[in-house]
């Protein structure tokens, strides 16, 4: 990257810090997997006072990115199993084109030539990247791979088994230790309370990204359903 380059995402990375970042996302078949629709919530949480947006999608960054300044992490998805997050260097371009400052990429071991890629994203879109694992180990390779913030969002989901209901606030706070000033943590995650996103910061957190609590209504009413007496 050229110096010119480099100053403008650092920039956003240092907006984050401290800072809640919300997830507006939705699955296949749902009926919020619209990009005005996506894009309004995303709007509505930044003039809310999020400090970054992370959006699936060119077309949902591209209609944020016209209304709101705030850092955005920007990411493709590609079915729902093996390295399904942004999983090609031209889906990496096409959201940085929308307007994307950061990308998110599966930095788990499933991902082949991590290196590379992270490279490539820095040297060809002037982008940063925001590495998306699921261990500490994978957390530390992204880092030695050159990633810019290593997330948690795939913790508890490689397994094969039911991921637990909570957030995996001890990878966090192991993140944070092992990793120092090299790369800063994004908790990521099952992050439903205010208490949770606290206890994240506690733990060592650069900024906190929140989804499903916020900007997804349908599981949510389900939450509330389980209060409704039986018909």
């Amino acid at each position: 990257m050229s110096k010119a380059s480099a100053r403008r995402p650092a920039r956003a990375v240092e907006a984050l810090r401290r800072g809640l970042v919300v997830s507006s996302q939705a699955p296949e078949g749902s009926p919020l997997r619209e990009p005005r629709v996506l894009a309004a919530m995303a709007i509505a949480a930044a003039e809310a006072g999020a400090a970054g947006l992370r959006l699936e999608g060119a077309a949902t960054i591209d209609v944020v990115r016209r209304k709101i300044k705030i850092p955005i992490i920007g990411l493709v998805k590609r079915g729902s199993a093996g390295v399904y997050i942004t999983p090609s260097f031209d889906d990496a371009r096409r959201v940085v084109e929308a307007g994307a400052e950061l990308v998110a990429i599966d930095a788990t071991v499933r991902r082949e030539g991590l290196a590379e890629l992270v490279e490539r994203i820095h040297r060809e879109l002037h982008a940063l990247v925001v590495a998306d694992v699921a261990t500490a180990a994978e957390g530390v390779r992204a880092a030695e791979a050159g990633a810019d913030v290593i997330s948690t969002t795939l913790a508890g989901y490689t397994t094969g088994e039911q991921p637990p209901a909570t957030p995996d606030l001890r990878l966090v706070g192991r993140l944070a230790r092992l990793l120092g000033a090299r790369a800063p943590v994004m908790a990521e995650g099952r992050i439903a309370t205010a208490a949770q996103v606290a206890a994240a910061f506690e733990r060592g957190a650069w900024c906190v990204c929140v989804g499903t609590a916020i900007t997804r209504p349908d599981v949510l009413t389900k939450v509330f359903l389980e209060g409704c007496p039986k018909k």
